[in-house]
């Protein structure tokens, strides 16, 4: 439970539990018989395949396994979808910036957003830009005097 709750990852909580499991199993078998010891596997083997079921099915509906598991979905309608070629209509556009360019920032060209490079340096919101050179995925901005 600590190293799934607190310190993610197989280090030394994992190693120590595994010892531990290990030396349980060893030692639960030194005190029983032979016959007695395959019961008592078979039964903690269903009892784990149960446990395990069981956490899989109810798990997801619990808010501790919400934290651990995605949730949301991606919507393409939010994600930036443009082409080079796209790009490459943008020389001679005039547009505003959304950020800061400091160089690199957002600006917005007839309603398409695009991630842009400043040819100036810094640039504050909102300052109209003229786009010089489109080169792949690189857009170069300068501002408009």
């Amino acid at each position: 439970m600590v190293e799934l709750l607190i310190i993610p990852g197989f280090g030394i909580t994992g190693i120590t539990g595994l010892g531990l499991l290990i030396a349980s199993i060893v030692l639960s078998f030194l005190w029983l018989a032979v016959s007695k010891a395959i019961l008592f596997s078979s039964v903690v083997t269903v009892v784990s395949a149960f446990s395990i079921i069981a956490s899989i099915k109810i798990l997801p509906r619990i808010g501790t396994r919400r934290g651990l598991v995605l949730q949301a979905t991606q919507d393409n309608k939010l994600a930036y979808r443009t082409s080079s070629a796209e790009l490459e209509k943008l020389v001679g556009k005039v547009g505003g910036t959304l950020t800061p360019l400091r160089p690199a920032g957002i600006a917005i060209f007839d309603g398409l957003r695009v991630d842009v490079i400043s040819e100036g340096g810094f640039l504050p919101k909102n300052t109209p830009v003229k786009v010089t050179l489109v080169q792949g995925r690189k857009v170069v901005v300068k501002a408009i005097k």
